[in-house]
Order: structure tokens, then C-alpha cells, then sequence
């Protein structure tokens, strides 16, 4: 008797064991397709793979067993509403890998218009899915991507190619130097010359091919950067090198002898160099440095000097104060460049400059820079600086009372009505 009872037990946990362990009904949608293999192949569900390794995701979503065709699946994959943003975009560069292989125009309009439409949002690009592609066959997505096809994106698109391909197989970007554009080609020049290639042994050789590209004006950046790699000769060698040149290498030895100005730490030596240039490039290198010195303010005011003592203050005028009010962030000796202005010509067209060389000062330390202005022999000088620190009283302080004080004491009768009349438009604005 006992022994049938347990019999009975052992048969009816048995048959509650098979009911729990019964397979499930696969949902012909979708969302059931791929919650079922979701499902599957958890590892909480102890089917996981015997050797651990992970299950791609186009698995785990039977993306495959989708829709008949890419499109249809990429359609599909698009219509699940379960899945997290990361796994969605995971999802889709598994998708797009496979496309891509099969027809690589497809899969890039697929990728281009979804990201369209996201990325601003999401901040994820889908364009690594080509990767693997791009760097085994650099000519198929550069076809793709060669002239608009793609609206905006299709620059986005061209510059990961540059990317992927300057990685992958760098001196091959030089054949497509002719079929790119400014901008491009600035990318491409970038990249070979970066850090990423800096002992590549064919280093010298990227140099020479894109030296040899046409002077216009669209290379001119090129130039620019290529400059930087010749800047380390000595200043003469840089000096006889453009006079031997011609071309896209006379522009290198010009960009060259620039980048020594903006990376030097000395006026004088600036000065100095400018006035060893021949005339017969002074034209270039001086408008060249005016446009490249960006954040050398000293080395700015030795350019201005030159211009100066040039004759050539007509011609730049406008530009000058300009250039060098925007490098006043970078002045690290705010006297410096005040004692400097005091040595511009006391004239009434280099009030602009003069002011703009004294206005960091004056800003910073307004009332050391007050001391420093009463010790400047009375004339030109000294009025412009009055000028400028009333306006500096008014608008970086709002101290009209130091403005009117500061007034007050200029003695030439034009530069006061100025600063009255700039006082005047101040109370009205």
C-alpha cells in the first residue's frame, strides 16, 4: 500500500514538472517573435550558450526571421516598441553590418535617414556600422558619399570615411585628394599630419604629395598646417627656402616663417625677422600673419610695428585694433602691452590701436593703471588713457563719478569732447 501511494506522489510530480517546463506558443508578430527569443535565450532561463560567449542581439530579436528582405527587417526592427535606447541602437548596427555587405547604398540611406531624424535628439551616430567596410573597401563608401546624395549629412558621412580610412590605410586618402574639396582636404591633411602618424614611415612622403597640391585658395589651409612641419628650419633656411620656391611649396615656406612668429615668445625677435623678409613676399607673409596670429599678443604688437614703420598703416588700419582687441584674453603681461602702446607714433589715426594696447590694463587694474597713467608726460598719450579709463569706469565698473574725474583731466580739447559724448550716449542708453 505504502509503495503505491509514492508511486502516485512521484507520477503526479512528474506530470506538474512536464506542465511547467511545456514550450510556449510562438507569437507570429514581432513583439512576440522577439519576446520569445528574448525568452529563449536568457541566461536566466538556463539555455544559455556552453561556451558563455555573449548572443548577438540580431539573435536574441530573430531579427532575421523578421521580414523576407533588409528593408523589411529594418522596418520591423523599427516598429518594436520594447526595447531600450541602447539595445535599439546596438540592434541596428547589427542590422546594418549585414545590409551594408549586400547593398551598401541601402544601408547608408537607411542609417542617414534615421539619423536624421535622432541624432540631434540621442547624440548616436550610426555610421561605425561601416566600418569594417570602409577600411576593407575604401572606394565603395566613397562613391556613395562623393557628391551630395545624402543632403548635409553627406559631409558628415565623407568626413568618417577620412576618419576610418586614415586609420585603416592612410596613404590611400592622397589619391582622393583631387576629388575632394576644401574642407576635406583639410580633414585629410590633418589626419596624416596629426599625432596619430607622427614616426608613420611614409610620413615624408604624404608631405611632399600635399605639397604638391595647386596654389588656390581652397588649399591654402593645407598650406597653412603644412608650415607648421617645416617651422623648425632656421629662420634663413625658411627665408631662402620661399625664395627658391614657387607654388604650393613657396606658400609652405611662407606658412612656415608665420608659424615662428606665433609660437614665439619675443617681440624683438618678431620684429627682428619681419624686417629680414624680402619685399618682394612682405605682402603675403605680413597679411598672412595678421589672419594666423591668433593668440600671441606681444608678437602681434611686434606685426603692428612693422606695419607701422612700413607706411603701410592705411592698408590695415581697420583691421589691426580689431585682430588684436580679440587676443587681449590671452595677454598674460597686461603692462607690457601698455608700455608698448606708449611707443606708437602720437597720431591721431593710431588712437584705435593705442587704446585697444592699453585697455587690458586698464580693466584689470584699474587703479594701478590710474597711477600709471598720471606718471605719462602730459600730451597724446596721456589723454588717450584718460579717455579709455573713462570708459572703462562706465561700462566694465559703472563709476560715473571716475569717468567725470577721469575726463576732467584731458587737455586736448577734441579727445575730451570724445569722451564727453561717449559719457553722453552712455547716460542715454
Amino acid at each position: 500500500m505504502r509503495t503505491a501511494i509514492i508511486s502516485l506522489i512521484c507520477l503526479l510530480a512528474g506530470a506538474a514538472l512536464a506542465w511547467m517546463v511545456r514550450p510556449q506558443p510562438t507569437s507570429t508578430s514581432p513583439q512576440g517573435t522577439a519576446e520569445a527569443g528574448r525568452t529563449a535565450q536568457s541566461p536566466s532561463s538556463g539555455t544559455a550558450r556552453a561556451d558563455s560567449r555573449p548572443v548577438p542581439l540580431s539573435e536574441r530579436l530573430n531579427i532575421a526571421k523578421l521580414a523576407a528582405t533588409r528593408s523589411g527587417q529594418w522596418n520591423a526592427l523599427e516598429a518594436l516598441t520594447d526595447l531600450g535606447l541602447e539595445e535599439r541602437h546596438q540592434a541596428r548596427l547589427e542590422l546594418l553590418r549585414e545590409w551594408y555587405e549586400e547593398d551598401p547604398a541601402a544601408a547608408l540611406r537607411a542609417a542617414i535617414d534615421t539619423m536624421v531624424t535622432e541624432q540631434f535628439f540621442t547624440g548616436k551616430s550610426l555610421l561605425s556600422a561601416f566600418d569594417e567596410g570602409i577600411a576593407n573597401d575604401p572606394e565603395t563608401f566613397f562613391n556613395l558619399v562623393q557628391g551630395e546624395s545624402f543632403g548635409l549629412m553627406t559631409g558628415t558621412a565623407r568626413l568618417h570615411w577620412i576618419q576610418v580610412v586614415s586609420q585603416s590605410q592612410p596613404g590611400a586618402l592622397i589619391a582622393y585628394l583631387p576629388q575632394l574639396g576644401a574642407f576635406d582636404t583639410d580633414m585629410v591633411a590633418k589626419k596624416l599630419l596629426g599625432p596619430d602618424h607622427v614616426n608613420h614611415p611614409d610620413r615624408q612622403a604624404w608631405i611632399s604629395d600635399l605639397a604638391s597640391l595647386p596654389d588656390t585658395p581652397e588649399n591654402k589651409r593645407v598650406f597653412e598646417q603644412l608650415g607648421a612641419e617645416f617651422a623648425d628650419q632656421s629662420f634663413i633656411d625658411l627665408i631662402n627656402g620661399a625664395k627658391a620656391s614657387e607654388g604650393g611649396l613657396a606658400k609652405i615656406y611662407e606658412s612656415a616663417i608665420i608659424a615662428r612668429f606665433k609660437s614665439s615668445n619675443s617681440r624683438d625677435q618678431v620684429f627682428d625677422q619681419l624686417q629680414l623678409v624680402p619685399p618682394s613676399m612682405r605682402s603675403e607673409v605680413v597679411d598672412g600673419a595678421i589672419k594666423q596670429i591668433d593668440n600671441n599678443p606681444l608678437a602681434f604688437t611686434a606685426l603692428i610695428d612693422s606695419v607701422i614703420q612700413a607706411g603701410d598703416w592705411d592698408r590695415y588700419h581697420k583691421e589691426l585694433p580689431y585682430r588684436l582687441h580679440n587676443q587681449l584674453v590671452h595677454a598674460k603681461d597686461p603692462i607690457a602691452l601698455a608700455t608698448w602702446a606708449t611707443t606708437i607714433p602720437a597720431q591721431q589715426r593710431y588712437e584705435d590701436i593705442y587704446r585697444v594696447g592699453i585697455r587690458t590694463y586698464i580693466h584689470h587694474s584699474p587703479d594701478e593703471a590710474l597711477e600709471w597713467i598720471g606718471d605719462l608726460p602730459p600730451g597724446w598719450h596721456r589723454d588717450n588713457s584718460l579717455s579709455e579709463f573713462s570708459l572703462s569706469s562706465l561700462h566694465a565698473r559703472n563709476n560715473e563719478k571716475a569717468a567725470l574725474d577721469a575726463i576732467d583731466r584731458i587737455q586736448n580739447p577734441r579727445i575730451q569732447k570724445d569722451a564727453r559724448s561717449n559719457h553722453t550716449r552712455w547716460q542715454n542708453r
